[in-house]
Formats: structure tokens, sequence, C-alpha cells
């Protein structure tokens, strides 16, 4: 009886040092796979930005100075083209315009800003 107890904490212990040494090795892994938290380019939805290589385009938005309510909307809707999220409302603030993002049935999806010195994208919903 003594000796099955023995049998049954030592197996135990091991299953214990396993899954320690799982965990450990999956933590010492993370660092090493590169993080892809956004992919495609302008047209998919992400919350805080997109990265897009194109022409104009640079991480999160347009890489120039938007001086209009219209230069905004075209670059929203040219940001979110590929999806079914429309650009809404559109109001001048001091440094950013901010914008609605409506969804196909026309909720809100999103509350956007474009920084008008940068053109940056940016969730603020």
């Amino acid at each position: 009886m003594q000796l099955n107890k023995l049998n049954l904490r030592v197996s135990i212990m091991r299953a214990i040092c396993l899954v320690a040494v799982t965990i450990f090795s999956i933590i010492a892994i993370l660092p090493a796979v590169p993080a892809q938290a956004m992919n495609g380019c302008c047209g998919s939805m992400h919350p805080y930005g997109n990265y897009c290589e194109e022409g104009m385009w640079g991480p999160y938005g347009a890489r120039k100075p938007v001086k209009t309510v219209s230069e905004a909307r075209q670059i929203l809707q040219h940001y979110y083209g590929n999806s079914d999220m429309r650009v809404g409302t559109i109001s001048d603030q001091k440094e950013y315009f901010r914008a609605e993002i409506r969804d196909s049935r026309g909720e809100i999806a999103d509350i956007v800003i474009i920084d008008k010195r940068s053109g940056r994208i940016r969730s603020v919903n």
C-alpha cells in the first residue's frame, strides 16, 4: 500500500514537472515568434490602424498633412475601400479630424481620428 502511494506521488510530481517545463518552453519561445497583429492592406478592418505600403500610404494611414474634411474623407474611403465599412460623419477638431465608421447596417462600428499633421489614422472608440 505504501509503495502504491509512493508511485502515485512520483507520477504526480513527474506530471507537474512536465507541465512546468512545457509552460516555460512556450514562454521562452514566444519572443522569437514574429508578431503579426495586422495583415493585409487598406480595406481590412483593424481597430488601431493598418499597414499599407502603396505610394502615399505608410503605417497607419497617409504620410502627409490632411487639411480639409474632404481630404480626410478621401483617405478614409481609400483605407476602408475593400471592406463593408463606410465613412460617416466627419468633424473638424483643432489637431485632428474625428470620423464615424459605420458597418453595413449603418451602425457605428468605430470612431477614428486622423491627425492633421501626419495623416495617421487611429481608433479612439
